[in-house]
């Protein structure tokens, strides 16, 4: 089953209060179905810092059905919806995921999702954190890396300051759909462990 099928069986569409990764993003089309297929029916980890109302999880659990364990992060348990506080198999983790007292709760994961804080040295620091928890062959995402952001102080050129900080023996992509979406963060990066 597609990731897109599995958000229409489970109304878990943006515009009814689900998840935004195949809606004002198009991370599902443009990146997800094709990178997770191959984890699908595996025994996968699964990690997301940011959980916000928690659909995001819901629909993992959904897809990736044979689940070790899939873990959310996030600093505000009160925005995570009711319906998505005790999804079986998920596990939840609330405070600040940016601390090594965080890191060193969780196990290794096949899959991390950093849709967490989406400025760039916060991204810096998740995976200065959590890249030594992904598993050799497994995947990282950044999802929602910022360009041009009206705010001053907004750092000109995310990319070359996300690949600078990453260590040799990871190698990465960097998915542009801006232009797809016409969003100024429709922007990730996926870093794979070489093994």
């Amino acid at each position: 089953m597609k990731i897109k099928d599995v958000i229409l069986q489970n109304n878990l569409e943006f515009s009814g209060g689900g998840t935004d990764k195949n809606s004002t993003h198009c991370y599902v089309d443009y990146f997800y179905e094709e990178a997770f297929e191959p984890y699908r029916d595996k025994k996968v980890s699964v990690l997301e810092i940011g959980i916000s109302g928690g659909y995001s999880l819901r629909l993992w659990r959904e897809y990736f059905k044979n689940a070790k364990t899939i873990v959310g992060i996030d600093n505000r348990p009160e925005v995570v919806e009711q319906v998505n506080r005790s999804i079986p198999g998920v596990e939840y983790h609330f405070g600040d995921a940016y601390t090594q007292e965080m890191v060193d709760k969780l196990p290794k994961f096949d899959i991390i999702i950093d849709d967490g804080n989406h400025w760039t040295d916060h991204q810096i620091k998740a995976m200065e954190l959590y890249l030594p928890l992904l598993k050799k062959g497994g995947l990282y995402v950044i999802e929602d890396i910022q360009h041009g952001w009206p705010l001053e102080g907004h750092i000109k050129d995310p990319y070359g300051m996300l690949k600078s900080a990453l260590p040799e023996e990871y190698t990465y992509v960097f998915h542009d759909l801006r232009d797809v979406s016409g969003r100024f963060d429709d922007s990730m990066m996926a870093i794979r462990h070489v093994e």
